[in-house]
């Protein structure tokens, strides 16, 4: 799990998606690792709808846009690892 911090007083815990929800994703048209500019908002928000809960997304909705690049960002870190991580192995 990761922490993002949404204001100076709210972090919320975000968890990798699964392999089942990843497939999901797919069926609805949303290869993660190539998306579209057109796809992008409309994956974040299922990706969202998965890996959060409804008032962490009302909350969401009402921060600025960097704040929910941050969260996304965090989603993909732990599904797929980021760059410098060190694997277990």
């Amino acid at each position: 799990m990761r922490e993002v911090k949404l204001t100076d007083s709210k972090i919320i815990e975000v968890h990798a998606l699964t392999r089942g929800q990843v497939k999901d994703l797919r069926r609805q048209g949303f290869n993660l690792m190539a998306l579209t500019k057109d796809q992008a908002e409309e994956a974040m928000d299922a990706a969202f709808a998965m890996v959060l809960a409804p008032e962490e997304i009302e909350e969401l909705n009402g921060l600025a846009y960097p704040v929910a690049l941050a969260v996304w960002r965090a989603i993909l870190a732990e599904t797929y690892g980021a760059p410098g991580e060190e694997k277990n192995s």
